[in-house]
């Protein structure tokens, strides 16, 4: 598996973000449940870590200096694959759900 490089000069804009292969979406609240999914991705799929984004642990989030929503759009842009963490926890944060209204069918 490999990144995604969008083209640009500006790094702040959201074509400069690498996709990742994989995007978590949790809520921070369930931060160990998430390590643990991250985890078996990574021992039991063999995904190297520099292809998993995941906003809510350190070290597969977002770099020091750059701007939330802008990575998290460059971030949607091409993942080969979406885990949506659904939980009670998730489901309250409203944060959560205005985030993922790309995902509504409706």
């Amino acid at each position: 598996m490999r990144a995604f490089a969008h083209p640009s000069t500006n790094q702040n804009s959201v074509e400069s973000n690498l996709s990742k292969s994989i995007f978590i979406s949790p809520a921070v609240r369930d931060k160990d449940l998430v390590k643990e999914i991250v985890e078996l991705i990574e021992e039991g799929m063999g995904v190297p870590e520099t292809e998993i984004f995941c906003s809510s642990l350190d070290g597969y989030g977002i770099p020091n200096g750059q701007n939330f929503v802008t990575y998290i759009k460059g971030q949607l842009l091409s993942p080969k694959v979406v885990v949506l963490v659904l939980t009670p926890a998730y489901f309250e944060s409203k944060f959560c759900i205005a985030a993922n209204k790309p995902f509504n069918c409706h």
